[in-house]
């Protein structure tokens, strides 16, 4: 009902040569034949910020995996990695998981999936492996220098 009066009224506003050099909201106002200060607030609701950020989530293509689904394999391969001091690589998750679960995820997913479940990259501190603070970047005294 609404689209028929839509097209009604804009086919007699095209006749009657109104159609151009009107603002948006006072057109829709006048089609719904409701105040324009109804449909600015409407309009103001439809683009707020918090709307505009659940948007944000649902871009693009949907996953093909839950990330419930691969979070426990990632947790216990990140537990076994950093247990034996070893370097971690998002392509080395990915294959785990791949190997695991039979999920292929791509390396970029795989950076921006561990970013969403909390993994950060983190440097490690460059220091002398003798060095007894963390604030010391030298070698200590004790240590003899040839």
């Amino acid at each position: 009902m609404v689209l028929h009066e839509n097209e009604e009224f804009h086919l007699a506003e095209k006749k009657q040569g109104h159609a151009r050099g009107q603002r948006t909201r006072s057109v829709v106002a006048q089609c719904l034949d409701i105040a324009a200060s109804t449909v600015s607030s409407v309009w103001a609701a439809y683009t707020d910020q918090e709307r505009a950020e659940a948007a944000e989530e649902q871009r693009g293509r949907p996953r093909s995996f839950q990330d419930d689904e691969v979070a426990p394999v990632i947790r216990q391969y990140m537990n076994e990695c950093n247990e034996q001091r070893l370097p971690i690589t998002a392509k080395m998750v990915a294959d785990e998981v791949a190997v695991q679960t039979n999920l292929c995820i791509a390396r970029r997913s795989m950076s921006r999936l561990l970013r969403r479940l909390g993994y950060r990259y983190i440097m490690g501190e460059k220091r002398h492996y003798l060095a007894e603070t963390v604030g010391e970047r030298g070698v200590p005294s004790h240590v003899p220098t040839a």
